[in-house]
């Protein structure tokens, strides 16, 4: 399999970067595993979550069939940081992870960072927000158009805590050549829409372009937060 990709991350505002990616390891292999982590912000802690999390999915390794191992051993993880400081007990973090292989990817998830599959003129969500905003959304509580002015639109239902459950999302699609995918944090798709992101990738006969002009959309929308973005193209199977 061979693979093209790019990415960015930025803190933004703030006063440190909470998100952390897994790339690539190389532009030819038989297997991939990629992931995002997103901190979650106004706890100590977040930046450490998110590493743990990628930490865990760099030991696990691109196996569909061990996905769930991740969370869970970075669950274990962030418990265990919790309790040997306190100060950190509400420390947490989003996490989306993905296989590439034979043809197919495998996507497990937590949060609210997602993960896109872009073929041709289509888009693909391969992940669903565990927001509270995006449930009420789903039930029919809100409209797409009256969500955006929601003063809770970053509670998460479901993330990797010291102190909580969490619920993981499970999903796969088969790829082809010429396949994009895109992982990207809440900074990113909080700032551009699906829509801007599909039409950026038709213009961009390359990966690192089209990532260029993603992190500039983010950049002149004035963003509120760390935004991080991991693209990649299936150029063979």
């Amino acid at each position: 399999m061979n693979l093209e990709f790019a990415s960015f991350s930025n803190v933004g505002p703030r006063k440190a970067n909470e998100d952390r990616l897994l790339s690539p390891t190389g532009s030819c292999l038989d297997a991939v595993l990629v992931a995002i982590a997103d901190g979650i912000g106004g706890a100590k802690g977040g930046a450490e979550a998110a590493s743990i999390a990628i930490e865990a999915a760099s030991a696990v390794g691109p196996d569909p069939g061990h996905l769930e191992d991740i969370f869970r051993a970075a669950a274990r993880t962030i418990a265990d940081l919790g309790r040997a400081d306190p100060e950190k007990i509400k420390a947490g973090t989003t996490l989306s992870v993905a296989t590439i292989i034979n043809g197919r990817v495998d996507v497990a998830h937590v949060g609210d960072t997602r993960i896109y599959h872009l073929r041709g003129r289509g888009l693909n969500a391969l992940t669903q927000d565990q927001t509270e905003i995006a449930e009420l959304v789903r039930r029919g509580v809100f409209t797409e158009s009256q969500a955006r002015r929601y003063p809770r639109r970053n509670v998460l239902l479901s993330a990797l805590t010291a102190s909580r459950e969490y619920e993981i999302y499970r999903s796969y699609a088969n790829i082809e050549p010429g396949d994009r995918l895109l992982l990207l944090s809440d900074g990113v798709h909080g700032r551009v829409k699906r829509g801007a992101i599909l039409n950026l990738s038709l213009k961009n006969t390359s990966v690192s372009g089209w990532l260029n002009d993603i992190e500039q959309r983010v950049e002149a929308a004035k963003p509120s937060d760390n935004y991080t973005a991991l693209g990649i193209q299936i150029k063979s199977i």
